[in-house]
């Protein structure tokens, strides 16, 4: 992919996810409930990863909403720990919101990151059907990394660049089966 083809992938996961973190405060907003705001969480995060793969040329891409709901379940701890603050008014809507935005950006950012890999032929076609929870951590790491880089100015281009390189050092320093990638005992090279 051209940097700039990854940068408008980078951009839009940004822009959306401020977007759907934006329509969690709204909800959370107006019905202060616990987990008020899932629904839109899953249709914000629906749509993101659609996009996202349609940019890549990846549209229906089978697996894709399976891997969606994983990513889904991985940051739902995150989300859910958030809720605990609700009863503080304003601050617990703040909290939630942020962490609305941490998951979707980080999921879209994990996204971008396999589909430069698939298109370099580092992860097999059948990847997102195949992915095991430790290959989700390790790749939600490595959004985390992305995220840090960003935050302290690096290009974003840049900071998915070396997640992906990142990634396939640890595929190719480890003897790991093609289509189930084991990473959980890799760390992230600094």
């Amino acid at each position: 992919m051209s940097p700039q083809e990854a940068k408008k992938a980078i951009d839009y996961a940004f822009d959306v996810a401020a977007t759907g973190a934006g329509a969690s405060f709204i909800v959370k907003f107006c019905n202060p409930l616990p987990i008020s705001d899932a629904i839109s969480q899953v249709v914000t995060m629906k749509v993101i990863s659609d996009d996202i793969a349609s940019i890549y040329g990846y549209k229906g891409l089978p697996g894709l909403t399976t891997f969606t709901g994983k990513l889904l379940g991985a940051g739902g701890g995150v989300k859910l720990a958030s809720e605990f603050i609700m009863p503080l008014p304003l601050l617990g809507i703040g909290v939630s919101t942020i962490a609305a935005f941490g998951i979707q950006v980080s999921a879209s950012i994990v996204f971008i990151i396999i589909f430069e890999l698939r298109q370099k032929g580092s992860v097999p076609d059948d990847y997102m059907k195949t992915a095991s929870p430790s290959d989700i951590v390790y790749l939600l790491r490595l959004s985390v990394e992305v995220i840090g880089d960003v935050l302290r100015g690096k290009d974003r281009v840049e900071a998915v660049s070396a997640a992906v390189e990142k990634f396939q050092n640890a595929v190719s320093n480890s003897i790991l089966p093609e289509s189930n990638l084991e990473l959980l005992a890799e760390e992230p090279a600094n």
